[in-house]
């Protein structure tokens, strides 16, 4: 019983200690950045540390992910060990570990997808400045069905007082100006519409928005987006292989997740291969994303573009089986679950062709990635 008391005392010093070191890293002599939003979080990170650094700035930063990473001048970007699976408690860590190094800037990608963790981030990361990359329909099931739920979960992430940044949609502002305070300031800025436009455009108006807040000179923000337009351009979405002795394009879309970000990333990458008519979907699916996947289906078959559609990983079979009845007669779909993988894709492979990879990037993404690169004998 004396055992158990002891252990209790010393969880509850711990406890005391660690709260105590995580309201001395909220003080307001760090800023920090909270990037939030569906698609495009990571990508705004790591342009604003970029800029920041370039401005002279000793900046800590965090993405998410699978395998999280984080940023020190020291290191550079560096994998993030995760103990287990992800859990909003990462972000205290985090916080803590940056707060030891004195930096001027901690800037985080929330990670959170359920609402209740939403809040949680904002209540560890206390960001003076927000911003909002984009609101776009996916993590159905966990965020909600439509455009006005999701915009109320991602807004659980409101501080108390600060600068929220966020594109203008009448789903974000009907919801900031239900839940925000006074001591709120918002910037809304005009997102740039979908099309052959550079998708990342918005990306850009983010960052010359912060510069503006973090008072960073012209010349530098110039500088950090010719490097960043670079990076972004349409060439690095295509990779050129050779199987079975065939040329192909591959569009890899796996990173987009969600059915418009996807369509507006195609349109952008397609602008270098209008020319080619040969075109294959590949669609990796999640066995727990499955309103993800019949999202997509209902964007494909009612598109033309494409010629093959192979669908890979875990689905909503019968599910999928109705929507496919709607597939033109000149449109092939293969099921690629328990089939030969290497020999589907030598079957797609046609001279000049294009694959496009869209659905998910995490494990059945990942693995075609890795295929194509065993299979490539053109390098």
């Amino acid at each position: 019983m004396t055992l158990i008391i002891i252990l209790s005392v010393i969880l509850l010093l711990l406890g005391l200690w660690e709260k105590n070191q995580l309201r001395n890293a909220q003080t307001n002599d760090i800023l920090r950045v909270q990037v939030n939003g569906i698609r495009g979080k990571s990508t705004l990170v790591r342009m604003v540390t970029d800029l920041l650094t370039a401005d002279g700035k000793k900046v800590c930063a965090r993405v998410s992910g699978e395998a999280p990473q984080i940023f020190d001048e020291e290191n550079g970007w560096r994998i993030f060990p995760r103990k287990g699976a992800a859990r909003i408690k990462e972000i205290s860590r985090f916080l803590l570990n940056a707060a030891a190094r004195k930096p001027d800037v901690v800037i985080c990608e929330n990670m959170a997808l359920q609402p209740e963790y939403q809040r949680s981030f904002s209540e560890i990361f206390c960001p003076q400045i927000s911003a909002y990359t984009n609101l776009r329909i996916d993590h159905q099931e966990v965020m909600g069905r439509n455009k006005p739920q999701i915009a109320e979960t991602l807004f659980f992430s409101l501080p108390e007082a600060g600068t929220v940044i966020f594109p203008k949609d009448e789903n974000f502002q009907k919801e900031f100006e239900r839940r925000a305070k006074i001591t709120l300031n918002s910037n809304i800025l005009p997102e740039p519409g979908s099309g052959g436009d550079n998708p990342f455009q918005f990306h850009f108006q983010l960052l010359g928005e912060l510069r503006t807040q973090l008072g960073i000179d012209q010349q530098t923000i110039e500088k950090t987006k010719e490097r960043w337009e670079e990076k972004l351009a349409t060439n690095n979405f295509i990779r050129h292989f050779s199987i079975g002795g065939k040329k192909i394009h591959f569009i890899n879309l796996f990173t987009c997740n969600d059915v418009e970000s996807t369509k507006q990333l195609l349109d952008y990458a397609m602008m270098d291969t209008k020319t080619h008519k040969k075109i294959a979907v590949i669609l990796a699916c999640r066995s727990d994303r499955p309103l993800r996947t019949l999202s997509f289906l209902d964007w494909l078959v009612g598109e033309n573009f494409w010629q093959k559609l192979v669908i890979y990983g875990s689905v909503p079979f019968f599910a999928v089986r109705k929507k496919l009845k709607q597939v033109a007669p000149s449109q092939q779909v293969v099921f690629a679950r328990g089939k030969n993988m290497d020999k589907i894709l030598l079957e797609l492979a046609a001279e000049n062709g294009i694959m496009i990879g869209m659905g998910n990037y995490l494990k059945s993404g990942e693995r075609l990635i890795q295929m194509f690169q065993e299979m490539d004998n053109g390098n």
